[in-house]
């Protein structure tokens, strides 16, 4: 993938109205980030004002000069594009990620609204309202929500821009008017004040004339004085305590006041690995084994904002243990870290597993333009990012030593949630009392620096671009797994890996046998103390999946895919037996239904019959790693040799007996009110173009523009999953159809499903559904290439239906080159048969003769 590496050059450009750009270039990918990080945040905000960073970032949603009344979102629905906005402390972001041929539409939304944000005061109470949700959703209607923040911090510091609760109170926030927005925008969302961040799939000067273009003209104000943060030293702990009604056991935060990565970088990158060991330390005592403590820098993440910044500690505390204890055990931890206690071994540890974690997470596109833009924004130094895990593997064992001293000697800022009948919360002490600072009224509100020329056009979208490998290698094993290697230098030094085998009817007869195989085969955990990566396995959502994943240091590639296989040969040989449904899965609807279906198609088949049992064949085992297809090829040698894959091959279930009629097989869940339905149509097996199965598939409801989506629409059917798609059951291919509605609506849609079915078969998609399908879907698919992890988890997914590398490069440009006539032709292959056998699940209080939990 992609020959730009994570620590490849950043390009720097400083527009003349201000405007700071960072372009990180990998020509390779189909998808580019953009980001524009504002330097302004909660810790901006008057006394009076808390919650107007949050409102203000919400409303920037809602209108500009050329998209106004919520045109904003138009390009990201259309192409199946992420675009969000998150307000911190020091800093309020804006990202897109999108094709990397709608880079300038993203960019183009984006100086619309730097330059002429425009929304009316109907926007502005919508957002009110949308603010009051999150806050419910954050704070009161989790129990421990607002523990370390908003909580924390009033117990930690003592000023207002430090201490106040940055999500305001809608009480208050329902007070905030157009102008006060205004005199916000005009202060604080300046080109001066911003830094515009790219990264993924773009050429750097092409780039840059489009930056030019669009963001050039925004006129220049001057950037505002950062805000006054330093505290004045405390002089004793500082307790809050609260009560609660949703908890059973105490809650203690403890908070150690740090100086930011601006003040003293190493000794910041020094109190993450102490928060890293106190996370696991023994200080827990006879708690070992009952509490688990998180610990971490930053309340919203490491390198997160400037001075003063924080080390946070949590846990839940067993019946019997006072929060007091808890305190004075990390602080003898920290004395002990402080009297040469800590092992040399551990410490390098958690270096390592640190600067694994960096480089995994910023292989993604958008993680790391936003990184980029905040480190910018924050510290003016964005190339931090690249130098954070040498840094954070040479911090010396003296320095942290000499950290931890200074941290067990600290007044620390403590809050305890006690169980309780009512919510208590105590009145926050450090807010100032008196007029809250008045805002200077703008006279025309949000409809700031309007352009002469009004509305601009929208630039054009082209098809979207198809994915580059440095490198690739596929295979099919021996034993019928296929292996896919990917070169992918995004994460230096961290593979990903994913296997995929199919488990048959086994794990649809007998779903608790294959769970405790799966439990005891890949109990989740990591190698050693996590500096070595770590693995997961589930079973996949119709039952008919083994998923696993694991991620390790490329040099320990061949020894944990030796692991890997290890497992899955002891997971496949062990013996398994029938029993009943356990309750953990009797609300699982997909496997429910797919149970249904399975135990259907055995009585029809007859009890002798043959039927499909686990094993390699048909799986797939994918690694995207930072080296050469080739070399991981060499280092695996030895293991592919070895007698330890075996070859296990599945028998098949007669086909054609599970959707031969319009038989509906009833089956209950656990939960009342609503029926899930699932609708089955047997492939009719002729030769066929798999782009034009796929827009045909997305047409008729595979997407938002779909047929069933307007249909449902058009019926007021109360919908709240609705969803057609194709895959093999049993060794059976099929289209099918999965939805959910209350009870007394199922008959309905059952209705409205095959209809439309029909219809499709006899008015093909017109030349417009098909060009519309053609855009999301082709957009869509290029997602996959947003990390290593969601390319491996895409290899593995698609790779165990017998896809290759190049057949997901090159799957978008053959969606845009299918001809109508295609996708007609597809869906008669796909619903001629109708939409007839399935399955209809029923909430527990709809009994019937035949159940699924039976």
């Amino acid at each position: 993938m992609a020959d730009a590496p994570l620590n490849a050059e950043l390009l720097r450009v400083c527009l003349p109205n201000g405007l700071r750009v960072l372009l990180a270039p990998n020509p390779g990918l189909p998808r580019v980030a953009v980001c524009v990080t504002y330097a302004v945040g909660f810790r901006s905000e008057q006394p009076g004002q808390e919650g107007l960073a949050h409102l203000f970032e919400h409303l920037m949603f809602r209108g500009s000069e050329s998209l106004p009344a919520g045109r904003f979102y138009d390009h990201v629905h259309r192409m199946a594009a992420q675009a969000n906005g998150t307000t911190h402390q020091d800093y309020t972001d804006y990202y897109q990620v999108v094709p990397a041929t709608a880079l300038e539409a993203a960019l183009f939304s984006e100086a619309d609204r730097m330059r002429a944000p425009c929304f009316t005061e109907t926007e502005l109470s919508q957002q009110l309202d949308g603010v009051a949700t999150e806050i419910n959703q954050r704070t009161l209607d989790r129990p421990l929500g607002d523990l370390t923040w908003p909580l924390l911090p009033q117990a930690l510091y003592r000023s207002h821009r430090n201490a106040h609760d940055g999500l305001g109170t809608i009480k208050q926030l329902k007070h905030t008017t157009l102008e006060d927005c205004a005199a916000f925008f005009h202060s604080y969302y300046a080109p001066g004040n911003a830094v515009l961040t790219l990264t993924g799939g773009f050429e750097p000067q092409q780039a840059l004339t489009l930056i030019e273009r669009h963001f050039g003209d925004i006129p220049g104000r001057p950037a505002p004085a950062q805000p006054h943060l330093d505290e004045v030293p405390a002089d004793a702990d500082q307790w809050l305590r609260c009560g609660e009604p949703g908890i059973l056991s105490p809650v203690v935060a403890v908070g150690y006041r740090l100086d930011g990565p601006d003040r003293d970088l190493h000794r910041y990158l020094a109190h993450m690995l102490i928060a890293r060991l106190l996370g696991t330390d023994p200080f827990q005592l006879e708690l070992r084994d009952t509490m688990r403590v998180s610990a971490s820098c930053g309340f919203f993440g490491p390198l997160d904002a400037r001075t003063p910044d924080a080390l946070i500690l949590a846990g839940v505390l067993p019946p019997g243990f006072a929060p007091e204890q808890f305190t004075t055990a990390v602080r003898a931890a920290l004395a002990r870290y402080a009297g040469g206690g800590l092992d040399p071994a551990r410490w390098q540890s958690a270096a390592n597993g640190l600067a694994m974690e960096h480089r995994r997470a910023h292989g993604d596109v958008q993680t790391r333009c936003r990184a980029l833009g905040r480190l910018e924004a924050l510290f003016n130094c964005a190339q931090l990012l690249d130098e954070i895990p040498h840094r954070l593997t040479s911090v010396r064992l003296e320095e942290a030593e000499s950290a931890a001293h200074t941290l067990a000697a600290a007044r620390r800022g403590v809050v305890v949630m006690e169980p309780a009948r009512t919510r208590h919360r105590p009145r926050p002490a450090t807010t100032p009392t008196g007029a809250a600072a008045q805002p200077t009224p703008h006279p025309t509100a949000l409809q700031l620096a309007s352009t002469k020329e009004g509305p601009r056009p929208r630039p054009p979208i082209a098809p979207p671009s198809e994915a580059a490998f440095s490198s690739s290698h596929t295979e099919v094993l021996a034993n019928g797994l296929r292996l896919i290697l990917v070169e992918d230098k995004r994460s230096p030094a961290v593979a990903e890996v994913r296997m995929r085998l199919p488990l048959g009817a086994e794990a649809l007869t007998a779903p608790g046998a294959v769970a405790e195989r799966v439990q005891s085969a890949w109990a989740p955990g990591r190698w050693g103390d996590g500096s070595w990566g770590g693995w997961t396995a589930r079973i996949s959502e119709d039952g008919q999946w083994l998923d696993a994943a694991a991620h390790l240091p490329v040099n320990a590639l061949a020894t944990g895919l030796e692991t890997l296989m290890s497992r899955a040969t002891d997971f496949l040989s062990a013996a398994h037996s029938s029993e009943p449904v356990s309750p953990a899965l009797r609300d699982n609807h997909p496997w429910l239904m797919a149970r249904a279906l399975a135990r259907h198609a055995r009585q029809r088949a007859g009890r002798g019959s043959t039927h499909l049992s686990a094993g390699f064949a048909g799986g797939c085992l994918a690694v995207t790693a930072p080296i050469a297809a080739a070399k991981v090829l060499d280092s695996l040698g030895p293991l592919l040799l070895s007698t330890a894959l075996q070859n296990r091959p599945g028998a098949r279930m007669p086909a054609d007996v599970t959707w031969e009629s319009d038989h509906l097989i009833e089956a209950t869940h656990a939960r009342p009110g609503q029926t899930s339905i699932l609708l089955c149509s047997p492939e009719s097996g002729k030769p066929a173009h798999e782009a034009a199965l796929y827009l045909a598939t997305a047409v008729f409801g595979g997407y938002h523009r779909s047929r069933l989506a307007s249909a449902a629409d058009r019926q007021g059917l109360p919908v709240t999953e609705l969803l057609a798609g194709r895959d093999t059951f049993l060794g059976q291919r099929r289209a099918w159809v999965r939805a959910r509605v209350p009870n007394d609506e199922a008959a309905r849609l059952v209705a409205v499903v095959r209809g439309e079915a029909s219809q499709l078969v006899r008015r093909p998609p017109s030349a417009t559904e098909v060009e519309e399908a053609a855009e999301f879907c082709a957009a869509q698919m290029t997602a996959v290439f947003d990390s290593p992890a969601s390319l491996a988890d895409a290899l593995a997914r698609l790779g165990s239906t017998g896809w290759i590398p190049s057949d997901l490069a090159q799957f978008p440009r053959r969606l845009w080159q299918t001809t109508v006539e295609e996708v007609g032709q597809a869906a008669v292959d796909l619903f001629a048969r109708g939409l007839r056998g399935g399955v209809v699940l029923a909430g527990a209080e709809r009994r019937s003769r035949h159940e699924a939990t039976a």
